[in-house]
C-alpha cells in the first residue's frame, strides 16, 4: 500500500500549473477559450469547434517516472540538465457549436495533473547528487495531485445595444481525483562514516490512495474508478466596446445582424472566476514522524523507479505501521481573471491579463498569480502571440509564445527555459483541432437584404416580407400576385389602385379620383339622371338628356336655369314664358268651351294633345268653312310675326288652310294671344 509514499523527494523543477494565455484569448481559440473565459464562446468566429487534442507539459530536473504524469521519466537534456515532464494539462476531446443567435454550448474533457516541489530545492539536489552544496536545516514541502473532469459549458449574450455587447458563460464540471498527496519536513546534509545522507526531521504528510496510485493506468484516467469525486464550476462575463458597430452590422433575412467574421470590438473587458469547487477523498492516509532519520545518498543514485524509491524511502522511515485513514477534501485551484483587449486594427491586438490565485491550504494543481502583457497577430487560419508573464510568488518573468498553424497549434509559456538556466524550466504545448462553418456573411447574390438560401425570386431585388420577392409599387402585395404592379392599389383589388373606392380600377376608370358608376366607367351621376356628371351640365338637379341633363320643370323644352318662367310652360321666343291669355271663355256652350281649352293650351306652345286635337278637328269638319283664327298682339312686330308663323305652320299641318294667324300691335309689354272658332 505504502509503495509509492514519498517519492516526490525525487521530483524537482516545475512550479505550479500552467496557463496558455497566449492561447486562450485567440478569437478563433474555439472551446479552448473557455479555460481563460467560459463567456468567449458565444458569439464566436466558429460555428462549430472540435479540439481532438492539446497537451500541455511542465518539466522538472529528474526524469524518474510517475504514473499520474504523462511521459514522466522520459529525459530531455539542455543546458547541462536532464528535465523530464512533472506537470500535465490534456484537454482531450471537446466539442463547442454555436447557434445563429450567439449561443454557444460545449462539452470537454480535461486531466491535470502536477509533482510539485514548494520548498527545499538544495535538498532534493543534493540527493540527487546533482549539486556539492549541502544543505542546512533546509524546509522541504511537496505536492501531488491528478484529476480529471467532464465539463459542460453554455454562453450566450444578454445586451447587445449599438456600441455595448455584453455576454456571459459559466461551465459545470463533474470531477474524478485520482491522486492527492502533501508532503513535509527538513533537511540537512550530513557526513557520516564517510558516507553523504540527508537526516531529515518532522516528516509528515497525507495521501490519497497509494496502492491505486501506483497501479493507475491511462485506460483508468476518464473510467468510475477513482478514489476522489467532485464538482467544479466556471463564471465569466465578456464585454465588448464597438464604437464602429454600424459598419459591422447588416440587415438580413428581417434581422440586424453583427457581421461574424470580423472582431468588431475596439476594447475587450473580461472577468472570470475558474475552478470553484472541490474534490473529498474518502480514505486518505497520513502519518507523523517526528523522530529523524537518515537517507544515504549513495543508496538513491541508483534507483530509476518509484517502487524502488517508494521502498527505499519506507524503509528508512520506518513508517510502514504508522498510517492513519481520514476524509480530506481538496479545493480546485480557484483563479480570479480580469483582462483586457485591444483591437489595434488589421488582425492584430494588444493583451493585459491579471490572474490572481487562491491561497487556500490544499489545493489540487495550484497555479501562481500573474501578470501579463503583449501582442498577438491573428487571421482565420494563422496566429502568432507574444505574452510576457510576472509570476508574484517567485517574483520571476518568463515569455510565452503562441502559435497557430491552420489546425494545429503549439507554444510554450516558459520559452528561456529551452535556451539557458532561468527561474523557470522549460514548458511545452501543442495541440490539434478541426474548426468548421466559419461564420461569413451569407450570400446575397441580389443585394436585397435577403439570403440566397431563403430568396424566392434570386435574379430580382424584392424584400423580406415577401421572401425576397419584389413589390414594385410598395403597395403589401408582391408583384408576382399584383395585377397591377407598378401602381399602388388595396388588397381588396388584387393590388390595382382605386383611388376613389369606388370598385373600378384606377387604369379602368374615366374618372379614378372621383367615385362613379360602372355603366359610366367609373364616372359619377350626382343626380342620378342617368347622365355622367361629366356630360350633364346640370350635373346636382336631375334633368333630360336633351337638355344636356338639366331640368325643364314646366316641360316646354328650356332648361329651368334658361327659362324665366320655370314652373309654366311657356314659348322660347318668350324665355319660357307662357302667352298672356286674350280669349274671353264662356264655359256655358260646347264651342266656347273648346275655345277656353284650346286658349289654354296654345298659351304654351303649338302643340295641342291627342284628344284636343281630335275634338277640334271634330269641330271644323262640322262646321264647314269654319276656321282657328289665331291673334297675336304686342309691342315688338317682328317677335309677333315670328310667333305667329311658327303657330300658323304647326297647326297647318294638321288642319290645312283652316287655321289663321295674325298679329296686332298694342302697347302691351307683353305679347297676348286671342283664339277664336269662326263659324262660316
Amino acid at each position: 500500500m505504502q509503495k509509492l509514499l514519498l517519492f516526490l523527494f525525487l521530483t524537482t523543477g516545475s512550479v505550479l500549473g500552467q496557463s496558455l494565455q497566449s492561447f486562450h484569448i485567440d478569437n478563433y481559440a474555439g472551446s479552448n477559450g473557455i479555460y481563460l473565459n467560459p463567456a468567449s464562446i458565444a458569439s464566436s468566429h466558429w460555428k462549430g469547434y472540435l479540439n481532438v487534442g492539446v497537451a500541455s507539459f511542465g518539466a522538472s530536473t529528474s526524469p524518474l517516472k510517475r504514473e499520474t504524469v504523462l511521459l514522466s521519466g522520459k529525459a530531455l537534456n539542455l543546458n547541462g540538465s536532464t528535465y523530464g515532464p512533472n506537470s500535465n494539462d490534456l484537454r482531450g476531446p471537446a466539442l463547442m457549436i454555436q447557434l445563429r443567435n450567439n449561443h454557444s454550448f460545449g462539452i470537454s474533457t480535461r486531466y491535470r495533473s502536477v509533482n510539485n516541489i514548494e520548498s527545499g530545492y538544495n535538498a532534493i539536489a543534493f540527493l540527487q547528487n546533482e549539486q556539492d552544496i549541502r544543505p542546512n536545516a533546509t524546509d522541504v514541502g511537496l505536492i501531488s495531485d491528478a484529476y480529471s473532469e467532464y465539463a459542460f459549458s453554455y454562453a450566450a449574450p444578454i445586451w447587445d445595444k449599438n456600441e455595448h455587447f455584453l455576454k456571459l458563460g459559466a461551465t459545470y464540471k463533474i470531477i474524478s481525483g485520482w491522486q492527492s498527496m502533501a508532503l513535509r519536513g527538513q533537511a540537512t546534509a550530513e557526513e557520516v562514516n564517510g558516507q553523504d545522507v540527508l537526516q531529515v526531521n518532522n516528516f509528515g504528510g497525507r495521501a490519497s490512495d497509494w496502492a491505486f496510485a501506483s497501479s493507475l493506468s491511462w485506460s483508468d484516467v476518464f473510467s468510475n474508478k477513482a478514489p476522489g469525486k467532485g464538482y467544479g464550476l466556471d463564471f465569466g462575463v465578456l464585454y465588448e466596446f464597438r464604437p464602429k458597430y454600424q459598419e459591422n452590422q447588416y440587415l438580413l433575412n428581417g434581422k440586424q445582424r453583427t457581421d461574424p467574421t470580423v472582431a468588431g470590438y475596439l476594447v475587450k473587458v473580461g472577468l472570470s472566476v475558474m475552478d470553484i469547487g472541490k474534490i473529498n477523498y474518502a480514505q486518505s492516509q497520513s502519518f507523523e514522524k517526528a523522530e529523524s532519520f537518515q537517507m544515504d545518498r549513495s543508496q538513491y543514485q541508483s534507483l530509476d523507479n518509484i517502487t524502488e524509491v517508494a521502498d527505499r524511502l519506507i524503509d528508512d522511515a520506518g513508517i510502514e505501521n504508522s498510517l492513519t485513514t481520514s476524509a480530506v477534501t481538496v479545493s480546485l485551484p480557484q483563479i480570479f481573471n480580469l483582462y483586457a483587449d485591444v483591437n489595434i486594427g488589421k488582425g492584430f491586438f494588444a493583451s493585459v491579463i491579471y490572474q490572481s490565485a487562491s491561497t487556500k491550504k490544499d489545493i489540487a494543481v495550484p497555479v501562481s498569480s500573474t501578470i501579463s502583457i503583449g501582442p498577438r497577430y491573428e487571421k482565420n487560419d494563422f496566429g502568432f502571440g507574444v505574452m510576457a508573464h510576472r509570476h508574484q510568488l517567485s517574483k520571476s518573468t518568463t515569455l510565452a509564445t503562441n502559435i497557430r498553424l491552420g489546425i494545429f497549434s503549439f507554444g510554450t509559456d516558459h520559452l528561456f527555459g529551452f535556451f539557458k538556466k532561468g527561474p523557470k524550466p522549460p514548458h511545452l504545448y501543442a495541440g490539434f483541432f478541426i474548426p468548421f462553418g466559419k461564420w461569413k456573411r451569407e450570400r446575397d447574390d441580389d443585394q436585397d437584404n435577403v439570403s440566397n438560401r431563403k430568396d424566392q425570386c434570386n435574379e430580382i431585388s424584392g424584400l423580406w416580407a415577401f421572401k425576397g420577392c419584389p413589390d414594385t409599387d410598395n403597395d403589401g402585395i408582391e408583384d408576382r400576385l399584383d395585377k397591377c404592379p407598378s401602381e399602388a392599389g388595396p388588397q381588396e383589388t388584387n393590388g390595382c389602385p382605386d383611388t376613389d373606392q369606388d370598385g373600378i380600377f384606377d387604369k379602368s376608370d374615366a374618372c379614378p379620383t372621383v367615385a362613379g358608376l360602372v355603366q359610366f366607367n367609373g364616372c359619377p351621376d350626382t343626380d342620378g339622371d342617368g347622365i355622367p356628371d361629366h356630360e350633364d351640365k346640370c350635373p346636382e338637379v336631375a334633368g333630360v338628356a336633351e337638355l344636356g341633363g338639366c331640368a325643364d320643370s314646366d316641360q316646354d323644352g328650356l332648361a329651368d336655369q334658361d327659362d324665366k318662367c320655370p314652373q309654366e310652360a311657356g314659348l322660347r321666343e318668350l324665355e319660357g314664358c307662357p302667352l298672356q291669355n286674350l280669349t274671353p271663355v264662356n264655359t256655358l256652350q260646347e264651342g266656347e268651351r273648346l275655345v277656353g281649352e284650346l286658349a289654354t293650351v296654345l298659351l304654351a306652345g303649338d302643340t295641342l294633345p291627342t284628344d284636343l286635337e281630335s275634338r277640334l278637328k271634330e269641330w271644323l269638319e262640322k262646321q264647314s268653312g269654319g276656321s282657328l283664327n289665331l291673334t297675336f298682339s304686342g309691342k315688338d312686330q317682328n317677335q309677333l310675326v315670328e310667333i305667329a308663323g311658327r303657330y300658323k305652320d304647326a297647326l297647318s299641318i294638321r288642319f290645312g288652310d283652316k287655321i289663321t294667324a295674325a298679329v296686332l300691335l298694342s302697347e302691351s309689354d307683353t305679347i297676348g294671344l286671342l283664339v277664336e272658332l269662326v263659324r262660316p
